[in-house]
């Protein structure tokens, strides 16, 4: 029987599609809604003081806490700037360190200027990381814990393999390694539009041009993000999402060649994982790192999922593995992080 001829079944395809297109609709209005209620928010997160002590090519290293306390290096993603590790003082993992007796310093990248806008990966990392490296062996008299939070956490794995005698551990929050696993591989053709797209009339890809990775990648789920939020929201959760929100809306630049690299070696060409990413002329083994590392793979982590950063385990020899029941911004910008974490970051850093 062709149910498609049926009258009563056409009638209920119609019904049907009649209650998706309201669905849809009442979806597209909240969502609009949620948008107008976070741009007229009136919550200004209020950061701790800090200090800056270095800047290079656009990059400042800053301090905080007293001296004489246990050295911590904070490498953030290079797309978004470090104010997720410092939202407010009630939700803030670097405030939270300080008071726990560590002196953090923290990498914020800045935006690529004509001082390094034909940089590439191996100069962010030789040029500013390393030196800011330095600076603090030379400031604190002994090596610092060096941690990197999702693509930062790329960056920490490099210093251990290329300066392992400025490191004494790492930790890695959230770090992407294997770029082809389901829920974190683009589609190819997406990817090389996006580049061309950005690229087009400019020397660097502009900050504006970097949430749209993210949109192409799952755009119902940020129109889910923004239709839930309103007054029904908490102050606290208000205050967490405006936060949130206000730092994934202000991403960083990426020089030209960084972004190129990035999109060729590890989205499309899975570099890092098929270890065949020849860096700065050296190929980069992660076998090599001898300093013991501590792998953060939370387990409600939609940005990087864990089957992206688990293989890690099988390839540095000194690794432990902690799961915490958190999201990828949860692990670094949540009350339940402090509450059910971060001590155990801190036991680690001990």
């Amino acid at each position: 029987m062709n149910l498609s001829l049926d009258p009563s079944n056409q009638k209920h395809h119609e019904d049907l599609w009649e209650k998706i297109e309201q669905k849809n609709y009442i979806q597209i209005e909240n969502f609009w809604k949620g948008v107008h209620f976070y741009r007229n928010h009136a919550f200004v997160p209020v950061q701790q003081e800090k200090k800056i002590i270095k800047t290079l090519y656009g990059a400042t290293l800053s301090v905080y806490g007293a001296e004489g306390g246990k050295p911590i290096f904070i490498i953030p993603s290079f797309i978004n700037n470090a104010s997720i590790l410092d939202l407010y003082e009630d939700v803030s993992l670097i405030h939270y360190l300080t008071k726990n007796g560590f002196q953090v310093f923290c990498l914020d990248w800045g935006e690529p200027d004509k001082t390094h806008i034909d940089f590439e990966l191996v100069d962010y990392f030789e040029k500013i990381l390393i030196f800011f490296l330095h600076e603090i062996n030379h400031i604190s008299t002994q090596n610092p814990i060096v941690m990197g939070y999702c693509m930062g956490g790329i960056f920490a794995l490099l210093a251990g393999q290329f300066a392992p005698d400025h490191v004494d551990k790492i930790i890695l929050l959230a770090p992407p390694f294997d770029f082809h696993v389901p829920n974190l591989e683009y589609d190819s053709t997406l990817l090389e539009v996006w580049l061309e797209q950005s690229l087009k009339g400019n020397n660097h890809i502009p900050k504006e041009c970097i949430p749209y990775v993210f949109f192409i990648k799952n755009p119902f789920r940020i129109i889910q993000k923004y239709a839930s939020f309103g007054p029904s929201y908490s102050d606290d959760r208000q205050k967490l999402f405006v936060s949130i929100e206000d730092w994934l809306n202000d991403p960083i630049a990426l020089a030209r060649k960084v972004g190129i690299e990035v999109i060729d070696q590890w989205f499309l060409r899975n570099a890092l994982k098929n270890q065949e990413w020849i860096f700065g002329g050296i190929k980069v083994d992660l076998s090599l790192i001898k300093t013991k590392v501590l792998l953060v793979s939370p387990l409600k982590d939609s940005v990087i999922p864990q089957n992206s950063n688990l293989g890690l385990t099988s390839i540095l020899p000194n690794v432990i593995l902690s799961t915490p029941n958190l999201g990828h911004v949860g692990i670094v910008a949540s009350s339940k992080a402090k509450e059910t974490f971060w001590p155990s970051l801190v036991s680690f850093m001990q």
